[in-house]
Order: structure tokens, then C-alpha cells, then sequence
């Protein structure tokens, strides 16, 4: 979010609505302390992301995320609505087979494939392939299926070895960007953030959301459940879960989509200032049908 604050916070349009910015980091990544005990998912964080925006006075606001943030962003939406009044994500992650109770939807995925009239648009329809090899061919998620079964024995051997811990993550930093011209220091940086802490709780973190009995009957409900808190979706090209733009209107009322032409997985960094303009535009249609947020202003 560092390339995005000074825009959020001082908007260089007046006109675009400014926030207060509170950017947490999830347990066990970055600057946050790891817990302490098994089982912390991301259930477990949106409950701890609310209290922690309640313990700071905000009792209604709007979150953003992508990536886990936006699994996290999503489980604020549906178990803590009555805080959480609208969220955006550039990761929509939802289970496909939603789609299967949406025909006509269905139906323009086929036209879509097919090229006829009345299916999804070929951008759309470009988009869905690496949805479908991550979700079904499960093509470049060798990463995440080791780290969720061994995130200990993982741990232990980057820890040994920084170039180790180099290569497995800026792998991902060429594979998930839009041509992004990383700089020696910009991959330092990141990795160190996960150097400095030791890399095993954020390996752990999978495991725990992906291969416990509690996390996969959360993570279930979460990319199942409807949710009448307000979505904004922002997709960019080179991300690895892309949907038809109407599609997230299956899992909560979506009232902002946009679709843009470059960019990646990490588009707070590569983009800031399409996420940005994304994030205020989405806010400045929430805010004109909140009652929070109205009386607030």
C-alpha cells in the first residue's frame, strides 16, 4: 500500500474522496507478530483486523485487499457486516461451482468459448484461462500445495539459506507481474520482509487454511456464502484468478467493476494509481448509499 497512501490520504483530484489508511499486516507476515497457538486462519484475522479497527474508533468502514487480503477482505464482508461496509478486491476468490446455480451465466461462458454472439467478451474470456489452470490444472501452485503440508520442514531449509528464500519468492515476483522492471532494492526489500521474521509462519499460514479440518470448512463458507456487503472488483491481465466482470455480483451486491489493460498480481505496487482511482471511485458510489458513512460525513 506504500505507493498508494499519499493518494488515498491526499487525493491529487479534490474531488476524489481521501481516507484514513490503516494497512495491518496479517499474522505472521511482515511486521505482525505470528500467533501463538494452531488453527489462526483467515477467519481469525478478519476478527482480528475488526477489533483492531474498533480498538482505533472506526466502527464502520471499507476494506480493500488482494492475494490472502482478499480472502481476509471477503471474511470481513461475511461474518463482520455490521462494521465492514463495503469491500474491494483485486483477487475475487470465489468457488466456480457457483456457477452452475447462474445458467445464463454458464451459458455466455459457452458462447464466449465458442465466439458467438451473446457470450462473454474475448477480454473475459482471456481472463478465465488462468483462472481455470490455477483452480482446475492447478498450473503454478506448486508453492502453495508444499507449503500448506510442509510449511515446517520448508521453513527450517530457507531459513538455512537466503538465496534459497531469494529465488523462491522473486520467482513469483517475474511469473505474477506485467513486465514489472523490479530494482535490486525492491527485491531485497521484499524478501527481507520475509527474511528478518523468518519465513515459517507465513508458510504455516496455508497450512492452516488449506489443509486443517477448520480452515477448509471456513475457507468453504467464505468463497460460497452471499454477503450483503458492497463489492468492488478491479482486474488486471496478468493476475491469476480472473472473472467476468458480472460475476462477483454472485456472492454480494457488486456495485463497481473495472477491468484494466496492464498490470498484475501485485497491482498496489505496480499500479497504484489505477488501484487507487479504483478504490476512491468504488468508495464515492458506497458512499452515496451507506447511512453510515453519511451521517459520519
Amino acid at each position: 500500500v506504500l505507493k498508494m497512501i499519499d493518494e488515498l490520504t491526499e487525493p491529487s483530484d479534490p474531488k476524489h474522496p481521501a481516507f484514513h489508511v490503516v494497512s495491518p499486516s496479517i499474522p505472521g507476515f511482515g511486521f505482525s507478530q505470528p500467533p501463538s497457538k494452531p488453527g489462526f486462519g483467515i477467519k481469525d484475522t478478519a476478527e482480528v483486523f475488526d477489533k483492531l479497527m474498533r480498538r482505533l474508533g472506526y466502527y464502520h468502514y471499507l476494506a480493500q485487499g488482494g492475494d490472502f487480503g482478499g480472502m481476509v477482505v471477503r471474511a470481513l464482508a461475511v461474518w463482520h457486516p455490521e462494521s465492514c461496509r463495503g469491500i474491494h478486491t483485486n483477487f475475487l476468490v470465489m468457488h466456480p461451482i457457483l456457477l452452475l446455480l447462474h445458467p445464463i451465466m454458464m451459458g455466455k461462458i459457452f458462447l464466449g468459448f465458442i465466439g458467438a454472439p451473446g457470450g462473454y467478451t474475448p477480454v473475459e474470456m482471456t481472463g478465465m484461462r488462468p483462472t481455470i489452470d490455477f483452480f482446475i490444472k492447478e498450473e503454478g501452485v506448486g508453492y502453495s500445495i508444499i507449503q500448506r503440508q510442509a510449511p515446517q520442514t520448508l521453513g527450517f531449509a530457507m531459513t538455512d539459506s537466503p538465496a534459497g528464500l531469494l529465488a523462491w519468492i522473486r520467482e513469483k515476483y517475474e511469473a505474477w507481474t506485467d513486465k514489472y522492471d523490479w530494482s535490486k532494492d525492491e527485491i531485497l526489500t521484499w524478501t527481507m520482509l520475509y527474511w528478518i521474521p523468518g519465513p515459517t509462519s507465513s508458510f504455516r499460514y496455508y497450512k492452516e487454511n488449506f489443509n486443517t479440518e477448520k480452515g477448509t470448512k471456513e475457507l468453504h463458507k467464505l468463497i460460497k456464502s452471499w454477503s450483503n456487503v458492497p463489492l468492488g472488483v478491479s482486474t488486471f491481465p496478468k493476475e491469476s484468478i480472473q472473472w467476468p466482470n458480472e460475476v462477483g455480483g454472485m456472492v454480494q451486491p457488486l456495485k463497481f467493476s473495472r477491468r484494466h489493460e496492464s498490470g498484475g498480481h501485485f497491482a498496489a505496487w505496480e499500479k497504484p494509481d489505477l488501484l487507487a482511482r479504483d478504490i476512491q471511485d468504488f468508495a464515492a458510489i458506497v458512499a452515496l448509499e451507506e447511512p453510515a458513512f453519511q451521517s459520519s460525513a
